[in-house]
């Protein structure tokens, strides 16, 4: 992640995008799914702040909790929730 504004998140070397279904409320799980342009399940936004927003939607990848298998979910974006935040090393 290198800066913000609107963009796909692609699993490298393939043509799969992180997906977030077609109707994402709080605690859908993210998939990776083939790659579809204008796709809205497939349009995030790097907000700036770290965290990784579907665009347009109020929504970013959220940690449900910060252990081994984790699912990563869709949940309304909130100030201070830090299972929202994201970093590439």
């Amino acid at each position: 992640i290198s800066k913000s504004g609107e963009t796909s998140v692609r699993l490298a070397n393939t043509t799969f995008w992180l997906d977030a279904g077609t109707s994402p409320t709080n605690g859908t799980p993210m998939k990776i799914w083939t790659c579809f342009d204008n796709l809205p399940a497939q349009e995030w936004f790097y907000t700036g702040d770290d965290r990784i927003a579907l665009f347009n939607q109020g929504r970013g990848d959220d940690a449900r909790d910060l252990t081994n298998t984790n699912i990563v979910q869709t949940f309304k974006c909130t100030n201070g929730n830090t299972n929202q935040t994201w970093s590439s090393p």
